[in-house]
């Protein structure tokens, strides 16, 4: 009765304690431990194997297909691996032996042990797709009808700006599919808003205390090399005059 009358914050304080206590000095344990053992155990069981571990589980044997490697790609390609799944990448550098940082970001991808594919692969064998490719005219509806026609995966992940995906084509497949689209930005007037495989979240990815903290650094620092060279400037362009005034004192 003691020990079911309690709460979970005192329960798990005295399983701590209990613990500790059986590590110092080896005593026999009260019929009361004995039951706060079994009832730690059961509790375990019921915290991390239905939900947790199976969910674990199913993400362990998945692949992730990742568009794009620049550093928010190669942070997420960094936490999938931590979750044991299989990670492939395909990248406009990558695909581009010629292009100067090709070598470097091949090296990059070959150290985190993810594996270099082509789009169709990446489209063909990704379980999840994510885009992390940045808006420019060569990646302007980069999503296409063609492309997601070759889609197997059941989801796109999607943190670029939205004109990456041809929304007309990505609301037919959606409906065709049934895949889900999860962003963080749909246009309140999109008519993707009237499917229910879509999920969005807050564009506030950058509003942590930490990521405001260093806004404000770097913020400070580059109005400090700004100040550096207005300051060198203004020298370089009064030099004369201050030739003059120096000889003056």
């Amino acid at each position: 009765k003691k020990i079911f009358n309690i709460s979970r914050d005192e329960f798990y304080q005295i399983a701590t304690e209990k613990k500790r206590k059986e590590e110092i000095q080896k005593a026999t344990t009260s019929e009361e431990e004995q039951l706060l053992e079994v009832l730690l155990n059961e509790s375990a069981k019921q915290i991390f194997t239905p939900v947790s571990l199976r969910l674990l589980k199913i993400i362990k044997q998945m692949t992730l297909g990742i568009i794009g490697f620049g550093n928010v790609g190669k942070l997420v390609a960094r936490k999938a691996k931590a979750l044991g799944m299989r990670v492939i990448v395909y990248s406009l550098v990558l695909s581009d032996p010629k292009h100067p940082d090709y070598q470097k970001e091949k090296e990059e991808a070959v150290k985190r042990k993810l594996e270099i594919v082509s789009l169709k692969k990446v489209l063909q064998e990704a379980d999840i797709i994510s885009l992390h490719v940045p808006f420019e005219p060569s990646t302007y509806h980069m999503i296409n009808k063609q492309i997601l026609d070759m889609m197997r995966g059941k989801a796109i992940i999607n943190t670029s700006r939205e004109s990456i995906v041809d929304e007309d084509a990505l609301y037919e497949t959606i409906k065709d599919k049934g895949i889900w689209y999860i962003a963080d930005f749909v246009p309140f007037n999109s008519k993707l808003w009237r499917l229910s495989n879509i999920l969005v979240t807050a564009h506030i990815g950058a509003s942590t205390q930490e990521a405001k903290d260093r806004v404000g650094i770097n913020v400070g620092k580059i109005i400090q090399i700004l100040l550096a060279r207005c300051w060198l400037v203004w020298i370089q362009s009064n030099e004369r005059l201050l030739g003059n005034a120096l000889k003056c004192r």
